[in-house]
Order: C-alpha cells, then sequence, then structure tokens
C-alpha cells in the first residue's frame, strides 16, 4: 500500500516591530528594513522554516503595537524591571552602551552634571524610562529619534542627550555634527 502524504505545516509568520531611525541596528533604507537586528532576526527565522514581517516606525507607536497585539516582538528592545512587567524578554543578543552627548563647550561630563539641565531622550527609549526611574532634576524634551536629538545639540539649543553610544557616534560621524561630543560614559 502507498505510503501516506504528510501534510505541510502552514508557515509561521511572525510579526516584528524596530525603531525606523535606529542605525545601525534598525533603519529604513530605500523603504526597506535593515541594520544588524533586522538580518539576525531574519536569520534566525530563516533556520527555523519561518517568515517575518517588519514594521519600522516611531519608537513610542511601535511598543504601543506591541501592546495591542498588532505586533508579535520589537527588534533592539533594552531590559527594564519596570519594562518586565509589561513584556516578555528573551535572552539578550546585544550588549548596549549609553552614553551622554553634549554641546563641546558644556563642561557635562557625568550624570551628576545634568542637574538642573535640558536633557534629550528619544521618546520611549531606554534613556526615558531611565530618567523617570532615578528622578533626576533635569527639563526633559522627549524626540522621535536620536538623530533629532543630536541636531538639537549640535545648534547649541539645548545641554544634552541621552543615547546609544554607537548610535550617537554614527550619526555625529556621518551628519558631520562638530558641536556635539560625548562624554564617555557607559
Amino acid at each position: 500500500s502507498p505510503s501516506p502524504t504528510p501534510t505541510a505545516q502552514p508557515i509561521i509568520t511572525i510579526k516584528v516591530g524596530a525603531d525606523q531611525a535606529y542605525p545601525p541596528y534598525e533603519y529604513l533604507h530605500n523603504g526597506l528594513p535593515a541594520g544588524f537586528n533586522i538580518e539576525l532576526i531574519q536569520a534566525a527565522a530563516e533556520a527555523m522554516g519561518m517568515q517575518v514581517e517588519f514594521t519600522l516606525g516611531p519608537w513610542s507607536d511601535i511598543r504601543n503595537k506591541v501592546l495591542t497585539g498588532e505586533l508579535d516582538a520589537l527588534a533592539g528592545f533594552t531590559y527594564s524591571p519596570s519594562r518586565d512587567l509589561q513584556y516578555d524578554f528573551t535572552v539578550p543578543h546585544t550588549k548596549l552602551t549609553f552614553d551622554i552627548f553634549s554641546r563641546s563647550d558644556s563642561g557635562i561630563a557625568a550624570v551628576e552634571d545634568l542637574a538642573g539641565k535640558t536633557v534629550i531622550v528619544q521618546a520611549g527609549g531606554i534613556m526615558d524610562d531611565y530618567l523617570v526611574e532615578q528622578d533626576l532634576p533635569v527639563n526633559v524634551i522627549r524626540v522621535n529619534d536620536p538623530l533629532e536629538a543630536l541636531i538639537l545639540i549640535n545648534s547649541g539649543q539645548y545641554d544634552a542627550a541621552l543615547l546609544n553610544k554607537l548610535q550617537g557616534l554614527y550619526f555625529i560621524d556621518e551628519m558631520n555634527l562638530r558641536n556635539v561630543e560625548p562624554a564617555g560614559v557607559t
């Protein structure tokens, strides 16, 4: 008698959200998702026989889409105890460092130097959470993406920004921002 034909298993598709302006990790390149995290997730999905649909957008919007069930997962989401109350985390696969980026003439060299200053963070980013949790006496300005923060610092309008170090250095070089420097704090 003939052997039974195995039934095809449906291909699982995971909907992953990512920040549209987080190079070199995640960003839009000619309208398509690109970056380290995008490539890593695609390779893992391929190895597991799965498909991935990426949605990139402003970070705070993307975070909310996971909470409402529109997305299954987030790329590049940094763990914190407060975030752990709302989201499930996997084992980390990337180590990130953050730094203070300030005007060249600001004299800001440490977190303590931010007291009484105006500090820019990415809305919904881990540094936004950090400032709230630390209860630092700073005036917080929230922007949609880190490049906007660095441009504002470079223009001299604000004192400092708390950003991913690699990303900040990338933008400083790419955009030739000569009035911004990292404090060297990790």
